[in-house]
């Protein structure tokens, strides 16, 4: 064999072997993402009818922000909350506190959008250090059943109440991303504004949002209403932020409080009443915090209501309050 038919067969050689190597390299599979609607089934849940999904979750991250909650995690059909038990409730107890670390509740609310609404699940879980320092966790979804549920039923209340103004917010949302005039999402970019939340949906749930301190204890009853859709009346349809309520006031009873939906004051992920009037009062806050002011428990209060805007009043515990004009999300000092 001569050198030019060897070099010839070297090359033919070397070209099969790359394309047998090509063609037997291992080929990897993309892991599919679980389905929602298998991960809810037998949860907590409603169906709020006539929803969007980004209304219902803008409202979720609206309430966990209001108060006291730590975002773990934000997907387009979930999010995850968590925030340190009551170290005094019979679950934190139970659980022991290893290391000098208190146990954490973690909650989940999921969110399936259907041609007719949202459906939103919710789930509850335990984290607790264990004797050898590891993390464990503990599903206490059926032990907060009766709450979730009670939390669920507040969830459609509030979104009855409320829906217009959240709708209101998300169409302006969507102009202002589409409007060359107004830089998305908060128009002036020279306004001044810092620390303002992501999402303009947030303000039109900060009236009367916060979270609560306590975490619930165990239902000791069980639950004998079964998962059902929201009412269809006028205080149906509704929806609400993603909690989980204890033991406390009866649903019947709280229906019948008044004509506004009303929500325990106990519930893990919830609303209670501290006066926080005014569609931009979370806005109003963030822009007084954001030029050093301590927060009073009021918060922001509601002085008068124009056409045009909102006037509004921030007390600071170390600062005179702020008067503010605010509209869309944006506030501008009146002082």
């Amino acid at each position: 064999m001569n050198g030019r038919a060897f070099l010839l067969l070297l090359i033919t050689l070397s070209g099969g072997l790359t394309v047998g190597g090509c063609a037997t390299q291992p080929t990897t599979v993309a892991e599919q993402p679980p389905d929602v609607r298998q991960l809810i089934v037998g949860k907590p849940q409603i169906r709020l009818p006539a929803a969007r999904l980004a209304e219902v979750k803008s409202i979720a991250l609206g309430a966990a922000d209001s108060k006291g909650w730590t975002l773990v995690e934000d997907r387009a059909d979930k999010v995850v909350l968590k925030r340190p038990m009551d170290p005094a409730s019979p679950q934190a107890i139970a659980l022991g506190a290893n290391g000098g670390e208190e146990p954490i509740v973690e909650v989940t609310a999921y969110f399936v959008e259907e041609p007719g609404g949202v459906i939103v699940a919710l789930t509850a879980d335990a984290l607790a250090k264990g004797p050898n320092q590891t993390m464990r966790r503990v599903d206490y979804t059926e032990s907060y059943r009766a709450d979730l549920k009670r939390s669920l039923q507040s969830l459609g209340e509030t979104w009855a109440a409320n829906r217009e103004r959240v709708s209101a917010a998300l169409a302006w949302h969507r102009s202002a991303a589409q409007s060359p005039e107004v830089p998305y999402p908060y128009g002036d970019p020279k306004a001044g504004l810092q620390g303002v939340p992501k999402d303009p949906l947030k303000a039109a749930w900060a009236e009367g949002t916060t979270l609560v301190d306590d975490l619930p204890a165990a239902s000791a009853a069980s639950d004998q209403a079964g998962d059902q859709p929201a009412p269809q009346s006028a205080a149906a349809g509704s929806e609400s932020a993603p909690v989980v309520t204890p033991s406390g006031p009866s649903t019947d009873s709280a229906r019948s409080a008044a004509a506004t939906p009303t929500v325990s004051n106990s519930n893990l992920v919830a609303l209670d009443q501290r006066p926080r009037t005014g569609m931009w009062a979370y806005y109003a806050e963030q822009f007084a915090i954001t030029r050093g002011c301590a927060l009073t428990d009021q918060g922001a209060l509601l002085i008068e209501q124009r056409p045009d805007a909102e006037i509004l009043d921030v007390p600071c515990r170390n600062l005179p309050a702020f008067r503010l004009r605010c509209h869309n999300g944006v506030c501008r000092s009146l002082e």
